[in-house]
């Protein structure tokens, strides 16, 4: 993959970026342990068994993804992306648009589902771009 940053602002680091990630996933965690906690006020008693927790699954994973995509189709930074003093541009320096926060989106589930070889490529990438960068044309740097 081809380094193609064409602005003056820096790539946000790997401790940077953790930290963000950290942030952007508490907040799905809390709505899945408030609906936990709905079920069992309902239910009386949240059943983990073989038959249960995959369905627990992937309602947490619905539950990222659901408060992924909110961010990207109001064009907006994420409260961890925020919290981490970082912005996401383009690699022209510009804002992203909606395009290219579902492109960055889905560049992510790439980048994880792929046992996190897209996110292990920041590491070695002459610029410290993942995969998902790569694919979406954008990245995070320090807000100004």
């Amino acid at each position: 993959m081809e380094a193609a940053v064409y602005c003056d602002a820096e790539v946000a680091r790997a401790a940077e970026r953790s930290f963000a990630c950290a942030i952007d996933f508490v907040w799905p965690l809390v709505g899945f342990g408030l609906f936990l906690a709905g079920f069992y006020w309902v239910a009386g008693s949240v059943q983990l068994t073989t038959k249960t927790v995959p369905w627990f699954a992937a309602l947490f994973v619905f539950l990222m993804l659901l408060y992924r995509a909110a961010f990207c189709f109001a064009e907006i930074d994420t409260p961890g992306t925020r919290a981490a003093g970082l912005r996401l541009l383009t690699f022209e320096g510009r804002i992203p648009g909606r395009r290219a926060r579902i492109q960055r989106m889905l560049g992510g589930l790439v980048s994880v589902l792929s046992l996190g070889i897209g996110l292990a490529w920041g590491l070695l990438d002459e610029e410290h771009l993942t995969w998902h960068d790569h694919i979406s044309r954008t990245f995070p740097a320090a807000r100004e």
